[in-house]
């Protein structure tokens, strides 16, 4: 990501530096998306899930480590399948800041 935007900062008329290194990672269970788009077939948009690591320009030392929060705003079964893909991200997050 940080490679891409750095490319096509040129092209939109941008030199600010933002990310000294950013990357996504994305990835789909298939058993956690199964449970999910059973529930409700237009949860298929959430899939892949993505983790996303990156340093700022401003703060290269630190690395910042993320996820793309799931809406958890339906109901019944889809939010609950949507509830364990987020306790899944939110786990790979953590124990990759540890």
């Amino acid at each position: 990501v940080s490679n891409m935007l750095k490319r096509t900062g040129k092209d939109i008329g941008s030199t600010k530096a933002i990310y000294k290194d950013a990357e996504f990672y994305s990835f789909c269970s298939a058993k956690l998306t199964r449970t999910a788009v059973e529930a409700n077939p237009r949860n298929i948009g959430f899939c892949p899930y993505v983790v996303v690591v990156y340093a700022l320009a401003s703060s290269p030392d630190k690395v910042n480590v993320g996820y793309r929060r799931l809406s958890l705003t339906s109901s019944g079964a889809s939010k609950t399948a949507l509830a364990a893909v987020d306790k899944v991200l939110d786990a790979i997050a953590r124990e990759a800041t540890e």
